[in-house]
């Protein structure tokens, strides 16, 4: 009650004003002061002890979400980021888990030797696990270190008996293998008996181009390496194929402002000398392409353009003496039927593409312009 309102209530009643204010000032106000202290002394000590809990529990909170114990990924990423960047951190009481995402990180981010140290100590956790053994596998691949990641699958596998890790030791086994990016790292190449004739194993960087090729006959010996560089948007250093023997060899394209093709240049002989080169040109809707040796002697001339609904190409080589391109060839492409003719223009032949019910292409016919067939081939 206000002392405004306690006001109101003396004025109406003199009497009480004169014998009992005093009286209750002096007595019964220190004694209701007192009650008070006394009934309010423990609502306090209980309200400090819920207070210091509180804090207490944050203060435990906070530490098991800064350390990752606990929390959404996030605060286990901020974990795994600080023991990636910090060796000093410590990691003796990090869990299974924890050790899981630390080495899937270091994967993703390429750190291959903290990843495969982080798999392996998870293993030692629970060696039954099989993420561990796909984590360790996929390193290896990624690595072109295929003898490993097979000594993974296969130990892996005969530990859990996981058909993942069978699929694993299949893939690697064929000599064709693909990451989890779904990027190939090695290629090989087979006869009709199924002997090994070359193959190819690459690595990539970071945006999943390749960052180099390495080509290996069937006994293994290495008959090309290219270190491939995709840096400049305007110079694009990358490789080739020979289709028979598999060597791969060093091709660098320059390109102009719009992006157009100006210059190829094929290192593809012992040395750099053994090469040629191709310079673009357009005129109009064709596209003129004119290969060169290393010294820039003409060899020939590709003319490329569409003609209505047909897709032509013309072949020329060139004759010095007369100082001019004389056609070898030309083909007239319509759909998947491409018809092919000599340098006077008579048709020497033409080709199909066959194709499922789905569109996809399933073979190779070769016919006379007569129509028989000269040959087929299916598509495996």
């Amino acid at each position: 009650m206000s002392e405004e309102l306690k006001g109101t209530e003396e004025t109406t009643k003199p009497e009480t004003e004169e014998t009992t204010k005093p009286e209750t000032e002096e007595t019964t106000k220190p004694e209701g002061d007192v009650v008070s202290k006394k009934k309010n002394g423990p609502l306090i000590a209980v309200i400090a002890t819920v207070v210091f809990v509180i804090v207490l529990t944050g203060t435990v909170l906070a530490v098991l979400f800064a350390t990752g114990k606990i929390g959404n990924g996030k605060n286990k990423q901020n974990m795994s980021d600080k023991y990636l960047t910090d060796p000093s951190y410590d990691t003796t009481t990090l869990s299974y888990e924890e050790l899981l995402q630390i080495a899937e990180k270091a994967l993703d981010d390429g750190d291959y030797d903290k990843a495969v140290e982080n798999y392996e100590k998870a293993l030692e956790l629970d060696d039954m696990s099989v993420e561990a053994y796909l984590g360790l596998i996929e390193v290896y691949i990624r690595k072109n270190d295929f003898d490993k990641a097979l000594e993974y699958a296969k130990k892996g596998f005969e530990k859990t008996g996981d058909e993942r890790l069978k699929e694993k030791i299949d893939m690697i086994e064929s000599g064709n293998i693909v990451d989890s990016r779904g990027l190939i790292c090695k290629k090989t190449m087979y006869d009709a008996d199924n002997h090994i004739l070359y193959w190819q194993e690459f690595t990539y960087d970071e945006n999943g181009l390749e960052k180099s090729v390495t080509s290996y006959d069937a006994n293994g010996n290495q008959t090309g390496h290219v270190d491939c560089d995709h840096s400049n948007p305007l110079l694009e250093v990358s490789y080739c194929t020979y289709s028979d023997s598999g060597k791969v060899f060093k091709s660098v394209t320059e390109y102009d402002e719009s992006k157009r093709l100006i210059k190829t240049t094929y290192y593809g002989g012992e040395t750099e000398n053994d090469g040629w080169y191709v310079l673009y040109e357009y005129e109009g809707e064709k596209n003129i392409q004119t290969q060169y040796s290393m010294d820039g002697t003409i060899e020939v001339r590709y003319v490329d353009y569409q003609d209505g609904d047909k897709h032509v190409t013309e072949y020329y080589h060139y004759d010095p003496g007369m100082d001019q391109f004389v056609m070898n060839s030309k083909q007239v492409a319509e759909g998947d039927r491409t018809y092919c003719y000599d340098g006077d223009g008579n048709m020497e032949y033409y080709y199909e593409e066959q194709r499922n019910s789905e569109g996809v292409i399933t073979g190779y016919a070769e016919y006379n312009p007569d129509g028989s067939l000269i040959r087929y081939e299916v598509y495996e």
